[in-house]
C-alpha cells in the first residue's frame, strides 16, 4: 500500500518474559531507528490529515491459502464472485456466503460502498482486503449502520487495506445532536470462550461519529450526543475499532487474545480510536470479568473473577483526534493482561492519549503523546493514564508532551506503576494551576518514577508532580511514590512546583532554575544539567537525543542504584540504548 507502505513495524522493542513474579524486558533497540519509525509514520499521517487519501496496489493483495472473492460496485451478485473479471457487487452478497478457512475477500481498490449495509462475513480464518490499483476501497456507513464491519464470535481474523468511516451526515465535529450508537469495525464476543488470532493492518479508519457515553459523572451535564451516569458495559463502546463482550447468557467469560492492531491511520472517531472491553454486569447480571475488586495487595492483587483479555498489541498507529470535539480516547485499553502499547502517535485526544483501565503487565514504550483537552463534558487531559486498579504497568521511553496532564496516576484501589526514562515536557497547557506534569491521583499507589526529564518550556506557573485533588491527596496516601535521578528542568522564568507529602519520597533529583525543591530530597542537586541541545513545543521525538549531557555534567554517575520490589526489574539501556551503569547510574534519560 504506497502511502501506508511506509509505516514499517517498529522493531521487537519489548519482548516480555515471565520469571516467576518478575518483568524482564529485552534490550532498548537503537534509538535512530526507533525514533525514525516514529518520524516516518507521523510523516504519513500528516499527508493522510492534509486530504491524501492512502492508495494501494495489486501487490499489496495478501494471499492465502483458500479461495479469493472478489467485490467491485461494477460487479453483479449473480456472478460467481471467484475471479476480477466476474465480481460481487454488494456487501450483502458477502454476507449470504458462508466462507472456507483461508478465504480471502477482496474489494476493488478506488470502489466505495456508501451506507448499504454492515459487512458480516460469516466464517473463520478469513482475509478481508483489497485488489487492484488506487485509493483504498471504502466502505462508509454513512451512520446508517451501526457498525460498518461485524465479527461475532470469530476467530483469526486479518483486515487490511480499506477505508473506513461511519459519519452521520451534516455532522459538523461541533454540535452533538448527529452522533449516535456507531462504530467503523466492531468485534463482539459472547459465550464463546477464548477467540484469538486477529490482525488489523493498514488501514484508514476514520470519522465515526459514535456517543460519548461516560462511566460516571452527572446526569445534570447531559447534553446532545454526551451521556453521564452511564455504567460500565454501557459507557466508552462507540469509536474507531472496537473490541468487546455482549451480555452473556451463561456464567462462562468471553476474552480476546493475541490481537495485533498496527500501522493504521486512526482519525476524529468518538467516542475512541482503539477500544477494548470487558463485560461488568452492571445491567441486571453480576459476572464481574471486568474490574478486580476483589484483588488485594495481601494476596499479589489477583482476583477471583476478572477475566482479561491477553496479549493485546497496538503498535506504530497514528491516531489524531484533534479535529472532532467529541473524538476522546485515542488508545482505551480495559482489563486487559501481557499487553504493550507501542511506537504509536496520539494527537489531540480528549481525556487521555493512552488510558488503561483495570490492566495487569502493560508494556507502553516508545509512544509521542501530545495535546490532549477536555471534551464532551470530560475533566481530564492527560498523555498516558494507568487508571483505576492497574497493577505492573511500565511506562518507559515515552514523549509526553503539550497535554493538560503528563501522567496520571490513578491510585483507585490499588495501582502499581513504574514511570522510567520518558521525556515529559511542556505539560500544564489546559490549566496550569490543577495540571502537573505526573498528576499524583487516589489514595493508594506504588509508584516508581525514575530517570525521567521534566522540561518545561513557558513561564505559566504549573506543576512538575503534584495532585489535582490538592496537598491532602498526597498526604492520605497508604502507598509510598519514590521519585529519584530525574532532571526537574524549567527553561522559563515561572516557579515551578515539586509537590511532597507523607506518600512521597524524594531522593538524587537534579531540580534547575526556578524549581520548588522537597525539602524530603536530601541529596538534591541544583545544577545546570548541560544538555547538549533544547526542546522546543514543536521538537519531535527524534529531537530527543538532545538531551544527553555534555561531557562536563555533574550528573553523570550521581544516580542512586534502582531497585524495585513491585515485580519489575530494571532495564539494562537507557534512552538511547546506551549500556545503565547499575550500580550508579546518570541522572536523567541518557548515560
Amino acid at each position: 500500500m504506497q502511502s501506508l507502505k511506509r509505516l514499517l513495524s517498529i522493531l521487537s522493542v519489548g519482548l516480555v518474559i515471565l520469571l516467576s513474579q518478575s518483568v524482564v524486558f529485552a534490550s532498548q533497540d537503537d534509538f535512530a531507528a526507533i525514533s525514525s519509525q516514529i518520524t516516518a509514520l507521523n510523516q504519513t499521517g500528516e499527508q493522510v490529515d492534509s486530504g491524501i487519501v492512502p492508495t494501494v496496489t495489486d501487490k499489496d493483495t495478501p494471499t492465502t491459502s483458500g479461495k479469493a472473492y472478489y467485490v467491485s460496485v461494477t460487479g453483479n451478485d449473480a456472478n460467481s464472485g471467484t475471479s476480477p473479471n466476474k465480481p460481487w457487487a454488494s456487501l450483502a452478497r458477502v454476507n449470504q456466503q458462508t466462507f472456507e478457512s483461508g478465504d480471502r475477500i477482496l474489494f476493488k481498490a478506488g470502489d466505495s460502498w456508501l451506507g448499504q449495509t454492515t459487512l458480516m462475513p460469516k466464517g473463520d480464518d478469513l482475509t478481508i482486503s483489497s485488489y487492484g490499483t488506487g485509493n483504498l476501497p471504502k466502505l462508509a456507513g454513512q451512520g446508517k449502520v451501526a457498525d460498518v464491519i461485524k465479527l461475532e464470535n470469530q476467530k483469526n481474523i486479518t483486515i487490511s487495506n480499506l477505508n473506513i468511516n461511519n459519519n452521520v451526515k451534516g455532522f459538523n465535529y461541533v454540535n452533538g445532536n448527529k452522533l449516535a450508537d456507531l462504530r467503523g469495525i466492531h468485534v463482539v464476543g459472547k459465550d464463546a470462550g477464548n477467540l484469538s488470532g486477529y490482525f488489523f493492518h493498514n488501514l484508514y479508519v476514520h470519522d465515526v461519529t459514535g456517543n460519548d457515553v461516560f462511566i460516571g459523572g452527572n446526569v445534570a451535564n447531559n447534553k446532545p450526543g454526551v451521556i453521564f451516569k452511564g455504567g460500565w458495559d454501557r459507557s466508552k463502546d462507540t469509536g474507531g475499532i472496537v473490541f468487546d463482550i455482549a451480555q452473556p447468557a451463561t456464567s462462562k467469560p468471553t476474552t480476546f487474545s493475541n490481537v495485533n492492531i498496527n500501522n493504521n491511520i486512526i482519525n476524529n472517531n468518538s467516542y475512541g480510536g482503539i477500544i477494548f472491553k470487558q463485560w461488568q454486569g452492571n445491567e441486571g447480571t453480576n459476572e464481574n470479568w471486568a474490574s478486580r475488586d476483589d484483588a488485594k495487595a495481601s494476596n499479589n492483587y489477583q482476583s477471583l473473577t476478572w477475566a482479561p483479555h491477553t496479549n493485546i498489541n497496538v503498535t506504530n498507529n497514528y491516531i489524531n483526534q484533534s479535529k472532532s470535539k467529541y473524538a476522546c480516547d485515542a488508545i482505551y485499553l480495559t482489563s486487559v493482561k501481557d499487553s504493550k502499547i507501542e511506537g504509536n502517535i496520539t494527537k489531540g485526544a480528549g481525556t487521555s492519549g493512552i488510558e488503561v483501565y483495570y490492566g495487569d503487565n502493560v508494556l507502553i514504550q516508545h509512544n509521542d503523546t501530545s495535546n490532549s483537552v477536555p471534551k464532551a463534558g470530560g475533566a481530564d487531559s492527560n498523555g498516558i493514564d494507568p487508571d483505576k486498579e492497574t497493577t505492573r504497568m511500565i511506562i518507559q521511553y515515552n514523549y509526553i508532551h503539550g497535554n493538560g496532564d503528563g501522567i496520571l496516576l490513578c491510585g483507585i484501589k490499588f495501582s502499581t506503576t513504574v514511570v522510567r526514562y520518558n521525556v515529559i515536557a511542556n505539560n500544564g497547557k489546559v490549566n496550569s494551576s490543577k495540571n502537573s506534569y505526573i498528576n499524583i491521583h487516589g489514595d493508594t499507589g506504588k509508584h516508581d518514577i525514575y530517570n525521567n526529564v521534566f522540561y518545561a518550556m513557558s513561564n505559566q506557573p504549573t506543576n512538575f508532580i503534584y495532585s489535582s485533588a490538592g496537598q491532602k491527596e498526597i498526604d492520605r496516601s497508604v502507598d509510598m511514590h519514590t521519585i529519584c535521578n530525574n532532571i526537574f528542568y524549567n527553561s522559563g522564568n515561572g516557579l515551578i512546583n515539586v509537590g511532597e507529602g507523607k506518600g512521597t519520597s524524594y531522593s538524587n533529583n537534579d531540580y534547575y532554575n526556578n524549581v520548588n525543591i522537597p525539602s524530603q530530597d536530601q541529596h538534591s542537586i541544583k545544577t545546570n544539567p548541560s544538555f547538549i541541545g533544547v526542546l522546543y513545543p514543536n521538537s519531535e521525538y527524534s529531537d530527543l537525543n538532545k538531551l544527553k549531557l555534555s561531557n562536563n555534567s555533574n550528573l553523570k554517575k550521581h544516580g542512586i542504584r534502582i531497585v524495585i520490589d513491585n515485580g519489575i526489574t530494571p532495564i539494562e539501556k537507557d534512552f538511547l540504548g546506551n549500556l545503565i551503569l547499575q550500580n550508579s547510574p546518570t541522572i536523567g534519560i541518557i548515560e
